[in-house]
């Protein structure tokens, strides 16, 4: 299945971005660990590389494919940190790379907020808080017209109405213990991007899926799993 947006939370996504929830407290290491499990665990596909050099169009994977191939170009990995990220209740985006830090064009990274500060995490150079020397960071509404465009799709109406033209991130960023973890652009970019869902759709799945206020980490993350389950079972009833 092919992934319908850039950035969204699929079950799997979920349960790995938990996981870095629950094993770092400090904001700085959680984004730091995710780094690292990428450099491990998902590797440059520089045989697509050549195809795009070649002067190829291969089609763009979304954040399901590139964990599921362990594979991706620059954005691609970038999509899936992004992805990861923002589930681990870090606030990151995609950047456009003007000019990298050896003076190459056409390229793409992450950025994720620390400290009240931006920094940028390139899987594919390897580095974190990397110094590239021309950076532009990008909206969710770039971010997927351009992985839209890509994949030679249009944008849906309603992704275009909600998200962001402002480089901030939508998607799950939890602000306070008693706050909804899940947002209109997470339904509707939707567990597994099986579709995108209206106005009215979300508003019956958050209906039915009561999200029950978390008083502490542990019933924070028994409130995800509950929520988590509820949302794929209502989703999948449509298909």
């Amino acid at each position: 299945m092919k992934d319908k947006t850039a950035l969204f939370v699929n079950a799997e996504i979920a349960v790995l971005a938990k996981r870095f929830y629950n094993d770092y407290f400090w904001h700085h290491t959680r984004a730091y660990a995710i780094f690292e499990w990428m450099t491990r665990n998902v590797r440059y596909d520089e045989e697509k590389l050549h195809r795009i050099e070649a002067g190829g169009n291969p089609p763009m994977r979304g954040p399901r494919e590139t964990l599921e191939e362990r594979k991706g170009v620059c954005i691609e990995q970038a999509y899936l940190y992004t992805s990861i990220a923002r589930a681990a209740n870090l606030e990151a985006g995609i950047v456009d790379v003007l000019k990298t830090r050896d003076g190459k064009r056409e390229h793409a990274c992450s950025s994720v907020k620390l400290w009240g500060d931006i920094y940028y995490v390139d899987p594919a150079y390897e580095t974190f808080a990397i110094k590239h020397r021309k950076v532009r960071r990008m909206s969710d509404l770039e971010v997927e017209e351009y992985f839209h465009t890509m994949n030679k799709r249009e944008l849906p109406p309603f992704l275009t109405k909600t998200l962001s033209d402002e480089p901030t991130p939508t998607g799950i960023i939890l602000k306070t213990w008693k706050r909804k973890l899940v947002t209109a652009a997470f339904v509707a970019t939707s567990l597994y991007g099986t579709g995108v869902y209206t106005g009215i759709k979300v508003k019956q799945i958050e209906q039915r899926c009561r999200w029950r206020e978390a008083q502490s980490a542990n019933d924070l993350e028994r409130s995800l799993e509950t929520y988590l389950e509820c949302v794929e079972r209502e989703i999948k009833k449509d298909f």
